[in-house]
């Protein structure tokens, strides 16, 4: 449940598994492996499907399901993230569903091939095997409840609760007007060509069902930042409507019932073979607010302003001089949110689409990589201003400490503000700016295998959320207690907010 867009997309990966391998076929002990967007409804390469089917009393009644994003799939770049990648084969190794463990034996040619394609192999290895070995715990935990309460009432009792969850969220659509609403937002780049990615969605409310349209976006694009595969508009669509609708409830299958997705086969929400797609991060952030947005003004009291960005990953990869082996250090990063109606912005906070995903502290990056990290801290005024802020952005500087490392990043939002809502203003915008001492400093949110010579700084900072309402309606009490806090300067206070500086503390009053 920490990763929504795992969980949104997880049940999408077994339908190409039982169209190649019949549910009768199976037997106890087989485990299928994929991560193909378009064969095995993958999300991007990196994400590798397990599934295990789990028997009771000799029949298959339950699959156990993992989705894990490897450091390394293969393909043209370290850490495979390669936004201006211009087609599938660019990104990494290529896994249809197919089977890797028949009746517990395990097929060890494929298994060489999947991880001879990729970096990094023993890491690979050890993610596979873990992955496995949950799938291993789901079916002991399985039988477990099989044994307690058998598998007709456990069957009821799962029946029971898609049917209540899907109750309790068709009660919550109920509530909502009929009619369609559309929402649009932008993506900065395909990662080939300068155009931004517009996306368009139609979402209608008829009784208590919902309806996410797509059919208006543009043709698929060539860049490996300007597509999200099917699966991931669907899983977008669901993060969107989980938000809006009930977000303290369950999510299961029962839950999605009442939403449809439409789409149009070869456009940048539904695009076809080989479309590339590893960096679509940007994309379904922006399908998840352009669904909030058109949404908004029908309940303004669940909605925020535009967030930081997508996963802002930057993937750093070389030899680490202190033991002369190959590194990549690869994680996503923390951002400002967007203000609500009552309240301000989250600050430093994983994007949308990963839930309660970590980042990694300072000192296990220090201590793993040839690193140093120089900054890491809040960025002031980086938050839009409004009668509540946006929350605040973060820049982290690394120093590398090895010598002609190769730095991949598609830092979304970074041509186009966080957008404020209900005349809130706009949030810092996030880039990458690369100084390696060899002229002039390079400002590069989107790049792929960029050199950056020993001892070089990279710069990460992601943007600010935008902010809610007028500004001039900010108490000047909160006002004050950000400048006091450092999340405001004295200069945006009265800029911004129209504060009047002999409420400012100290020497800022003056200063102002």
């Amino acid at each position: 449940e920490g990763i929504p867009i795992f969980l949104g997309a997880m049940h999408q990966t077994l339908p190409p598994v039982l169209e190649r391998y019949p549910l009768q076929d199976m037997q106890e002990g087989d485990i299928y492996v994929s991560n193909d967007p378009f064969t095995g409804n993958g999300t991007h390469k990196n994400d590798v499907n397990i599934l295990k089917p789990i028997f009771w009393e000799g029949e298959p009644v339950f699959f156990a399901a993992t989705k894990a994003h490897w450091t390394d799939i293969g393909g043209k770049d370290p850490g495979s993230w390669s936004p201006d990648a211009t087609n599938t084969y660019q990104e990494g190794v290529t896994v249809p569903p197919l089977r890797l463990y028949r009746a517990g034996v395990l097929n060890e040619e494929l298994k060489e091939v999947i991880l001879a394609s990729t970096r990094m192999r023993e890491n690979n290895e050890g993610d596979l095997m873990a992955q496995i070995s949950a799938c291993h715990t789901a079916e002991v935990r399985v039988h477990e409840l099989l044994r307690t309460y058998g598998i007709e009432l456990t069957n009821a009792c799962i029946d029971s609760h898609f049917d209540y969850l899907e109750a309790k969220v068709r009660a919550e659509i109920e509530k909502l007007p009929d009619g369609t609403y559309t929402g649009e937002d932008l993506v900065d780049t395909d990662g080939v060509s300068e155009e931004p990615v517009k996306i368009v969605v139609h979402v209608t409310i008829d009784g208590s069902d919902i309806t996410f349209d797509f059919s208006d976006c543009e043709t698929q694009r060539f860049g490996g930042s300007g597509n999200a595969h099917l699966v991931n508009t669907v899983a977008s669509c669901r993060v969107a409507m989980k938000c809006l609708l009930a977000p303290h409830e369950t999510a299961n299958e029962g839950f999605y019932r009442p939403m449809r997705v439409i789409t149009r086969e070869g456009t940048v929400t539904h695009p076809v073979h080989p479309a590339p797609g590893t960096v679509w991060d940007n994309v379904g952030r922006a399908i998840i607010e352009s669904v909030l947005f058109a949404l908004a003004p029908v309940v303004p009291e669940r909605s925020i302003g535009g967030i930081f960005g997508g996963v802002q990953a930057l993937a750093m990869a070389g030899i680490d001089p202190r033991a002369g082996v190959p590194f990549i250090h690869v994680m996503p990063y923390a951002g400002g949110w967007g203000a609500r109606e009552t309240k301000d912005g989250v600050s430093a906070l994983c994007t949308i689409l990963n839930g309660d995903n970590d980042n990694i502290p300072c000192e296990v990056s220090e201590a793993k990589y040839p690193l140093l990290v120089e900054r890491y801290e809040l960025i002031p005024d980086s938050g839009g201003a409004g009668r509540t802020r946006g929350g605040l952005g973060v820049v982290t500087e690394y120093r590398i400490l090895s010598d002609g490392a190769m730095v991949s990043c598609g830092m979304g939002r970074s041509r186009f503000s966080p957008p404020g809502l209900f005349d809130g203003g706009d949030g810092m915008r996030s880039t990458l700016i690369i100084d390696d001492n060899d002229g002039p400093p390079r400002e590069l949110p989107f790049c792929a295998g960029e050199i950056v010579q020993g001892n070089g700084l990279l710069s990460h900072r992601c943007g600010g959320g935008g902010g809610f309402g007028d500004p001039r309606e900010r108490s000047p009490e909160a006002i004050v207690a950000d400048v006091v806090d450092g999340y405001v300067t004295a200069e945006a206070a009265v800029r911004d907010y129209g504060l009047d500086p002999a409420l400012l503390p100290g020497d800022q009053g003056a200063g102002a």
